[in-house]
């Protein structure tokens, strides 16, 4: 269990509860693979752990009501197009580099 695997998955989206439609059923709390979802017990809806959250949609396509959704990010993420600009990119960011 990573604290916060949001730090290690690139992702574009995060899941976002409309409040008005969950009706607290829990599906989405099983079915994410990364723990982001739990229950609110003081509202009877679930909750969403951003930090935690990949923006996968496993919880979207489980909820029966349709009471989840995929949110696009402000920042988008661009993946490198070749090895070689993944390589560069990855020297870039390394500690030390004098760049």
């Amino acid at each position: 269990m990573l604290p916060k695997p949001v730090d290690f998955w690139v992702t574009n989206h995060y899941a976002a509860i409309d409040s008005d439609n969950c009706t607290g059923c829990g599906d989405c709390v099983e079915r994410c693979q990364v723990d982001a979802l739990s229950m609110d017990e003081n509202l009877g809806i679930a909750s969403i752990n951003l930090d935690r959250c990949i923006g996968c949609g496993l919880c979207v396509s489980s909820c029966p009501l349709e009471a989840i959704r995929l949110v696009k990010k402000e920042k988008e993420t661009v993946p490198p197009v070749d090895i070689e600009s993944l390589h560069d990119s990855i020297m870039a960011k390394r500690k030390g580099n004098p760049a």
